[in-house]
């Protein structure tokens, strides 16, 4: 999502002036969801993935030199473990086989005709072991049968769940100086982010992660950085530079 924002720090006083604050919320207090949490999570007792978010910063400015020389900095800490459940479709122990007979569709043989009207379609929709692809038997290994009983054709047949780990560092500091009528400023800012979001079938076979709106799976390293600097000193009541 697109977005524009304008930030203004502000500059510190002769007085000094500070701020703390700190946010937790976690799994303890949470409402499992009927839809996707209806069973343990494999090799645990848990139904909701590990959640927590902890949050916490502070602010702080004051006078280096009274009336001449101020700083203002800030920093906030963000430590989130997000859980999330997601539906899909895997394929059965059946299909694995080459069995497709369940899937209510035709089967052809892509090696029986030249164009798909003349194409033959596979006895009974069973594709023989013989052509099966061993790289793709391979993979199929490392993606998990169904786990969702009664589930027919294209109905999701497998529920998993885990955990987004997503951490953030946020800092910014400004110092102002007063020389007569010049001001001169500087800023820095500072933000690090971290994301590690696994993939539901784990980290050979991947898959697509637990956010529901944005199913990302991979690791994320982000570090922005910006510094800005200012001046400005009137010459007159009518003529000002910056």
């Amino acid at each position: 999502t697109a977005g524009v924002i304008s930030a203004q720090t502000r500059s510190g006083t002769n007085d000094w002036h500070g701020a703390m604050s700190h946010f937790l919320r976690n799994d303890k207090l949470m409402a499992r969801n009927p839809f996707t949490q209806f069973q343990k999570i494999r090799g645990t007792d848990r139904y909701i993935p590990v959640t927590q978010w902890n949050q916490f910063g502070g602010a702080l400015s004051g006078p280096v030199a009274r009336n001449a020389l101020f700083f203002f900095a800030d920093y906030q800490g963000t430590r989130r473990n997000t859980g999330g459940s997601a539906l899909l479709r895997v394929p059965s122990a059946a299909e694995r086989q080459g069995d497709l007979s369940g899937l209510g569709v035709d089967i052809f043989d892509p090696a029986s005709g030249a164009t798909p009207a003349d194409r033959k379609q596979f006895e009974a929709n069973r594709i023989p072991a013989a052509r099966l692809s061993p790289q793709a038997q391979n993979l199929l290994q490392h993606i998990p049968l169904p786990n969702i009983e009664g589930a027919i054709r294209d109905q999701p047949n497998y529920v998993g769940s885990g955990t987004i780990r997503f951490n953030e560092d946020l800092a910014n500091t400004r110092w102002d100086y007063y020389r007569g009528k010049m001001h001169v400023f500087g800023r820095y800012s500072f933000a690090d982010y971290r994301m590690d979001s696994p993939g539901i079938f784990g980290e050979l076979a991947g898959g697509r992660g637990f956010d529901e709106a944005v199913p990302f799976a991979g690791i994320s390293r982000t570090r922005n950085q910006s510094i800005a600097a200012g001046y400005d000193y009137p010459f007159s009541s009518t003529l000002l530079t910056d």
